[in-house]
């Protein structure tokens, strides 16, 4: 995109709640003409400074905690922030607003020459010009190598026919000797080809052992299914193309990954239920009335109380009722939220609420109204909880690649699994 013409519409659009469920920053997505890579963090636009910044304590505190543990975090803190918004009408859409992304592969097969064609350059026509001519459409290539730990690259195609041949990280590109030069470099037209290597089919199953690929300059080629070898790719490169700078070295071996492979991508979430937060001030208010508050059980008594004891309705004069009582039920029971485990908090605020009343309908804007159903059980139930507003809060906090990092009923990672991969430049350490 040319900067003097941020304004026209994007190459693509995904929903928000997918950038958090499906995919996210380091994940390969197809776009009509090419596939990106999503760019890190640091790299999304929004329209302003304080643009969907969200408040959720508990899900900061156990976000900052996962950070802590990989050592991808230096900071003290978190901040929750909800992907930018793309305006559809461009007097509205901010200079280079939105998720930002760069190509990747950078490698295209041609559909009709079945030539492999490399683009470097972000607006690299999506068109093969072999024969001199832009007459084959141009699709991003099935394959490409990553790393346990997170790392993501190009296959080097070259370097792969010629077996071992380095390629890429050098100024020259690697090209075959000159007497081989003119050899396969022409069509049956005699136009002259511009790419050197060719993807062909030897059989109809479609699988890799029915690929190879050929260098039209010497006429090596090598079927597709040696890919699978043990050390066929080498070692990782330690690239990021998400965050434009790379680690700088990496012990692991490449695999090879299919593109829009499910292990290319695995994201690491949490989420918490939005749950009245307590603070110390609250609790300390709490016990310091406790002997009026003791006996409150209902919403309805807490207003009744509120309005004939005029002492306590100056001390609470700036606590929400809800978030009042659900304090009393904490404080009746013993529980405070601050220790709490995320799980328990959530499971321990369901079971301390109150009975539930028709005509008691949730306030404008509560996102936490759960109420017990005053009926008749089977015996293997103790009881039902009527939810009339609940919200979830989704974070994603890294991602995996081809191995996915089980976790337990709290976050903590229960077995081994991939390297958590950074989300943006700055939490790189």
């Amino acid at each position: 995109m040319k900067r003097n013409d941020f304004r026209r519409r994007p190459d693509g659009d995904l929903r928000q709640s997918k950038l958090v469920t499906s995919t996210g920053p380091g994940a390969v997505v197809d776009l009509p003409d090419h596939a990106v890579v999503l760019k890190g963090l640091d790299a999304w636009k929004y329209s302003s400074d304080n643009e969907g910044i969200l408040h959720e304590a508990r899900l900061e505190r156990k976000v900052f905690h996962i950070l802590k543990a990989s050592g991808n975090w230096p900071y003290n803190h978190v901040r929750l922030r909800l992907p930018p918004r793309s305006h559809d009408d461009a007097d509205k859409r901010g200079p280079w607003q939105g998720i930002h992304a760069r190509r990747f592969p950078t490698w295209s097969l041609c559909r009709n020459c079945r030539s492999l064609v490399r683009h470097d350059k972000p607006d690299d026509k999506h068109v093969c010009t072999n024969d001199g001519k832009a007459t084959g459409r141009l699709v991003p290539v099935r394959f490409v190598a990553g790393c346990r730990a997170g790392h993501l690259q190009d296959v080097f195609w070259r370097s792969f026919v010629h077996r071992g041949i380095f390629e890429e990280g050098v100024q020259r590109p690697f090209s075959c000797a000159e007497d081989h030069e003119l050899q396969g470099m022409t069509n049956d037209k005699g136009d002259r080809y511009t790419s050197d290597l060719v993807l062909f089919t030897t059989g109809a199953s479609g699988e890799l052992s029915d690929q190879a690929v050929r260098c039209r300059r010497c006429g090596k080629q090598r079927s597709l299914q040696d890919l699978r070898q043990p050390h066929a790719l080498g070692k990782c490169h330690a690239w990021r193309p998400w965050l434009s700078t790379n680690d700088d070295s990496c012990s692991e071996d490449l695999k090879l990954l299919i593109r829009t492979g499910s292990n290319v991508w695995f994201p690491r979430r949490e989420s918490v239920l939005s749950i009245p937060e307590l603070g110390a001030g609250l609790h300390t208010l709490v016990s310091e009335h406790w002997d009026f508050l003791k006996r409150i059980q209902t919403h309805a008594e807490l207003n009744m109380l509120l309005n004939m004891v005029e002492p306590l309705q100056l001390a609470f004069a700036e606590v929400e009722p809800l978030h009042l009582l659900t304090a009393i039920q904490a404080k009746r029971t013993g529980l405070d939220r601050t220790t709490t485990p995320i799980r328990e908090a959530e499971w321990n605020a369901l079971m301390v609420n109150e009975w539930d009343d028709p005509s008691d309908l949730p306030p404008r804007g509560v996102t936490w109204w759960p109420r017990r159903l005053d009926a008749t059980l089977p015996p293997f139930l103790s009881a039902v909880v009527l939810v009339h507003a609940l919200r979830e809060v989704r974070a994603m906090v890294g991602f995996t690649r081809i191995e996915s990092t089980p976790t337990g009923p709290e976050g903590e990672a229960a077995g081994e699994g991939g390297l958590l991969a950074p989300l943006d430049r700055k939490s790189v350490v």
